[in-house]
C-alpha cells in the first residue's frame, strides 16, 4: 500500500512532464559567414603579449588551453548555438578562423621558411605518415611574453606544396596586422 502511494505522484508527473519533453521542438543551429567589415578594430591579447587588428564584425573567444580563436560573428552563433543546445542540429563545422596560442617550441627559427619584420617568422614543416605527406604552416612572433604562433583553420590537413604556399600567403597578410607589445 505504501508503494502505491509513491508510485501515483510519480506516475502522475510523469505523465504531466513526459508528452512536453517527447513534443520539445528540435533546435536548428543556422549561420551564415560574415564578410569581414571594413571598419577594424584592435584586439589586445596581453597574455600573448601581441595585439591584432580584426574587422570590427569578428569575435575573439578565449579557450580553455589558454588560445584565442578568431572568427565571424555568423560562425561564433553558430558555435555558440550548438554549445547552448546539446542535441542541436547544424550545419558542418567546417569554418575559417585564426588559431593564436603559446608555442610549444623554444626556438623562434625551429623550421623556418621565411623571416618577416619584428621577430615575426613564417615557419613550414613537412611530416610523411606511409604514403602520405602533411604540411604545417604557422607564423611564429617573438613577444615578451614568449613565442607565439597563428595558425589558419583549413577544411582539412594541407597535403601539397601549392595549398602550403597559399596559406603561407595569408599569413604574411596577418603578420602585418600583428604588433608586439
Amino acid at each position: 500500500m505504501r508503494l502505491n502511494k509513491l508510485l501515483l505522484p510519480v506516475i502522475l508527473v510523469g505523465s504531466l512532464v513526459l508528452p512536453g519533453i517527447a513534443q520539445a521542438k528540435q533546435v536548428r543551429c543556422e549561420y551564415k559567414e560574415e564578410e569581414p567589415s571594413k571598419i577594424n578594430r584592435v584586439v589586445p591579447l596581453m597574455r600573448m603579449g601581441i595585439k591584432i587588428t580584426i574587422p570590427s564584425n569578428h569575435r575573439a573567444i578565449a579557450k580553455k588551453d589558454g588560445s584565442v580563436e578568431l572568427l565571424d560573428s555568423g560562425t561564433y552563433n553558430l558555435v555558440n548555438c550548438l554549445a547552448n543546445n546539446p542535441g542541436a542540429k547544424g550545419d558542418a563545422l567546417d569554418y575559417y578562423s585564426l588559431i593564436i596560442s603559446k608555442s610549444k617550441t623554444s626556438l623562434l627559427n625551429h623550421g623556418l621558411y621565411q623571416s618577416l619584420e619584428n621577430n615575426k617568422i613564417i615557419s613550414w614543416t613537412i611530416k610523411r605518415e606511409g604514403e602520405s605527406i602533411f604540411h604545417t604552416v604557422k607564423l611564429r612572433i617573438k613577444s615578451k611574453k614568449g613565442l607565439v604562433e597563428v595558425e589558419q583553420t583549413t577544411l582539412g590537413p594541407i597535403t601539397s606544396e601549392a595549398e602550403a604556399k597559399e596559406e603561407i600567403k595569408g599569413l604574411v597578410e596577418i603578420a602585418k596586422h600583428i604588433e608586439i607589445i
